[in-house]
């Protein structure tokens, strides 16, 4: 007997079992979530009230599950869009500095000329010992005082949500006063789902 052929519910991630406007909330959640500090648990109440529940009856997701899908995004904004690009982000201490950066355990990046400068274009605001006042440090600063601390070996799956709503913001020219306004609630929302449209027009042609 033929093995039935799995039909996906959305064309952005194969075996989910969610369907479009769903992953959408997710895709939506996953920069939120740096920007104006949403919860997992957040997103869970969300969905109770929308058409998880109301019109398609579906099951909500655990936070379990949400953490899967938000490391599976990140997953493939590195692997697609950074490590490919330089190998120097392959090494195991490649974020070391930037991460005691983070910590204020240290005040410079001794290798900041190599790592951030080693594309042609990178999308983070910085100008030559003045890393901190960089979007990218902002984001990476701001997540890290809400969850008490990066793990090492998971880091880099942080850095890539910031490098690709980083690389957003440059691509389309959003304009903000200060690295700060990027959490003010309108302009946040404007950056996620500007993110979230550039996300799908990328999992369209490479679904996750």
């Amino acid at each position: 007997m033929p093995r039935k052929e799995w039909v996906p519910q959305n064309p952005y991630c194969r075996r989910s079992k969610l369907d479009e406007d769903e992953f959408n909330d997710v895709m939506a959640s996953y920069f939120l979530e740096l920007l104006q500090s949403h919860t997992r648990d957040y997103f869970r109440e969300y969905t109770a009230n929308t058409s998880w529940q109301t019109w398609h009856r579906q099951k909500l997701p655990t936070r379990q599950a949400i953490g899967r899908y938000y490391e599976k995004i990140s997953q493939y904004i590195w692997e697609r869009f950074i490590v490919c690009h330089n190998p120097i982000f392959e090494k195991e201490d490649a974020f070391d500095e930037l991460i005691d950066l983070v910590y204020e355990k240290t005040n410079k990046i001794s290798n900041y000329d190599e790592l951030y400068h080693s594309f042609n274009d990178f999308p983070f605001y910085i100008k030559k010992d003045k890393i901190t006042r960089s979007l990218m440090f902002h984001l990476l600063s701001s997540r890290s005082k809400i969850i008490r601390g990066f793990k090492r070996e998971v880091f880099y799956l942080e850095f890539s949500r910031v490098f690709f709503m980083c690389a957003v913001i440059e691509t389309l020219n959003i304009e903000f006063q200060s690295i700060y306004s990027v959490n003010e609630l309108k302009k946040s929302y404007e950056i996620t789902w500007a993110c979230v449209r550039m996300l799908k027009s990328f999992l369209m042609e490479r679904p996750l």
